[in-house]
């Protein structure tokens, strides 16, 4: 019976410890300084050129990032194989993305066009690009994961401090 309740014991703890980390994930894919940066001009911008404004910056903003975490991951390592890892995982993730990309403007698309000649709807690149946005957001977390000790602690540093795409600037230029 004692090694029963060992075993339980043991088995909630590593359920807490995991549910804690799946729950450092959860936050971080929610609570990032892009994310938070961005949102305000998402609500706001209503008109085509806007939302592909934004599409943009958001989009340049989780590139830059991602390249940032990827520098970082690769510091862990000293061999060039284990370096090419991180490489072939960024390449990976970037490849996906444009196919995330390409796939959204269908959405947009005249599907019963031939696709050399197909037209879209104004909202398509804009959607793209967020798309794809998305896609280099789920990498950059994914490489600060990779470098979140067991204690669940990241040591990683954003180093996005913008304020999103400032719509507001923009607007009133």
């Amino acid at each position: 019976m004692k090694k029963f309740f060992c075993l339980l014991t043991a088995a909630i703890v590593m359920m807490v410890f995991a549910s804690g980390m799946c729950l450092a994930a959860q936050d971080l894919d929610k609570n990032n300084p892009i994310d938070k940066a961005f949102a305000k001009d998402f609500e706001k911008a209503s008109a085509t050129a806007e939302i592909n404004y934004v599409a943009e910056k958001y989009h340049d903003a989780w590139e830059a990032e991602l390249k940032n975490a990827a520098a970082q991951a690769k510091k862990e390592y000293k061999f060039k194989e284990d370096k090419q890892r991180v490489d072939d995982l960024v390449a990976a993730y970037k490849k996906l993305g444009k196919i995330a990309f390409d796939l959204e403007m269908l959405k947009w698309g005249d599907t019963d066009q031939n696709p050399k000649d197909r037209s879209f709807g104004t909202g398509g690149p804009g959607a793209a690009v967020i798309a794809e946005a998305d896609i280099l957001k789920d990498a950059t977390i994914k490489l600060i994961e990779h470098m979140t000790k067991g204690d669940g602690e990241s040591t990683y540093k954003f180093i996005y401090k913008g304020k999103g795409a400032e719509l507001d600037k923009i607007r009133n230029q």
